[in-house]
C-alpha cells in the first residue's frame, strides 16, 4: 500500500511508527511492507530528485532496523519474511539487506 506522494509525510509516518515501539511482528512486518512499496512508487515517478536506487534500499534498510530495535524479530527472519517479496524497481529487485 502507498501510503503518501509527500517524501516529508513518508518520513514523519516513519518517526511515528519507530516511536510505538511496537512488539507485534504482523504490525512490524506491515509497516515495513508498506514503507517498501512506497519507496517504489516515489522512485518509479522520480519523486524525490536526485535520488538513486541504493538510496532507497538504505532507507529501507535503516528503518527496518529501526523497527525490530526494539523486540526481538532476529534479522534473518525479517529478511527471510521479505525474500518472497522483493522491492521491484525498473525490474531489479531491491533487496531489504541488514548487514
Amino acid at each position: 500500500m502507498v501510503l503518501t506522494i509527500n517524501y516529508g509525510d513518508l518520513q514523519n509516518i516513519k518517526k511515528n511508527w519507530i516511536n510505538e515501539k511496537t512488539s507485534d511482528k504482523k504490525k512490524i512486518y506491515n509497516h515495513i511492507s508498506d514503507c517498501k512499496d512506497t519507496l517504489t512508487y516515489m522512485y518509479k515517478h522520480d519523486s524525490v530528485k536526485g535520488k538513486s536506487r541504493e538510496d532507497y534500499e538504505i532507507e529501507l534498510m535503516e528503518f527496518a532496523k529501526s523497527m525490530i530495535s526494539n523486540n526481538d524479530i532476529p534479522a534473518k527472519e525479517l529478511e527471510s519474511k521479505f525474500s518472497g517479496r522483493p522491492l521491484i524497481i525498473n525490474n531489479e529487485p531491491i533487496k531489504l539487506w541488514l548487514n
